[in-house]
């Protein structure tokens, strides 16, 4: 748990109004090179990202820890989003209800937005809070799917593909 101090220093400057957001989403091309040296921010909408996964597109979806949601943006090849939408643009932040503090993003073969809820509430579960009653909230309570809206991905494949 002492790993979560750390944490718990970013949350409270958050949850104070001090830090309005926190985080960005870096992207390193195999040869080396950046899209953006400084990294991509969505203009404060990444905040704590923590997952992240890359879609059949190469578009990137990252968890929004801070404002509960999945950040939906453009990878390197931008060919069919709108002119002009440069590699690390936020294209759309999902926010729900059901959404907590995620920590992981996956997609599958069918194209669906698989997304952990790993936290119900953070200062309980990194030590912040000591309330008895609640002492049981810290972990998440489930998996939310954002069916079809990501490109889907291949599965990995082991050995020769195609009949025997």
């Amino acid at each position: 748990m002492q790993e979560f101090q750390a944490f718990s220093a970013i949350y409270a400057g958050l949850a104070s109004g001090r830090v309005k957001v926190t985080g960005f989403v870096s992207m390193i091309r195999p040869d080396g090179t950046q899209a953006s040296a400084g990294g991509c921010s969505g203009n404060g909408t990444i905040s704590l990202p923590w997952g992240i996964n890359v879609d059949g597109n190469d578009d990137v979806w990252t968890t929004n820890g801070w404002t509960h949601g999945i950040v939906y943006m453009a990878g390197d090849n931008t060919a069919g989003h709108p002119a002009g939408t440069k590699a690390g643009d936020v294209l759309h932040l999902f926010t729900s209800g059901a959404f907590e503090t995620f920590t992981d993003v996956s997609i599958d073969a069918a194209g669906n937005v698989w997304c952990a809820n790993n936290w119900n509430d953070v200062p309980i579960a990194t030590g912040m809070t000591q309330d008895l009653a609640r002492s049981t909230w810290g972990g998440g309570t489930g998996i939310n799917v954002i069916y079809g809206v990501a490109e889907p991905v291949q599965p990995p494949r082991m050995g020769k593909v195609g009949r025997p």
